[in-house]
């Protein structure tokens, strides 16, 4: 009886489906989820985090959903909440630009930030030692040395 017992326990147990597993996490059925994370896609690929008065309220309302079930999109896939989720997204832009254009490197850090899509230089400033652990005069000087040594 206990061998019995013991051979029960060790049948896996079958996996919800994902679509129930969704809609209990988010509140959201399966084709609301979908539109919600193409919408984020979208707004990454048109480079939309850029603008300075992006909020959680305006990115929901240009989606057609709301600040609660984007929120959790972020949270649940990009593992973020909103305002880190676009401090990654402005730094990753801000590095690409750094390495890509040369005449980025040149710009005032409070002119980086503004193109960015930093509100202020010292928000900009924080999230970007955040992300890369330097500060961006210190990793525009690193990269500007890196350049001229493989130039």
């Amino acid at each position: 009886m206990a061998e019995q017992l013991k051979k029960r326990e060790r049948k896996p147990v079958k996996a919800m489906n994902t679509a129930v597993m969704n809609k209990e996490a988010h509140g959201l059925d399966e084709e609301k989820l979908e539109m919600i994370k193409a919408s984020i896609s979208q707004f990454i690929k048109s480079e939309l985090f850029l603008e300075r008065d992006m909020t959680l309220a305006k990115l929901a309302k240009s989606i057609e959903t709301n600040t609660s079930y984007l929120s959790k999109v972020i949270n649940s896939y990009y593992g973020s909440t909103f305002t880190n989720f676009m401090n990654e997204l402005r730094i990753s832009y801000t590095l690409k630009s750094l390495e890509a254009v040369p005449e980025f490197r040149e710009f005032t850090i409070d002119h980086i930030a503004e193109r960015s899509g930093f509100a202020s230089s010292s928000a900009f400033y924080k999230a970007f030692k955040k992300h890369t652990g330097l500060t961006p005069s210190y990793y525009i000087k690193k990269r500007l040395h890196q350049h001229a040594q493989s130039v």
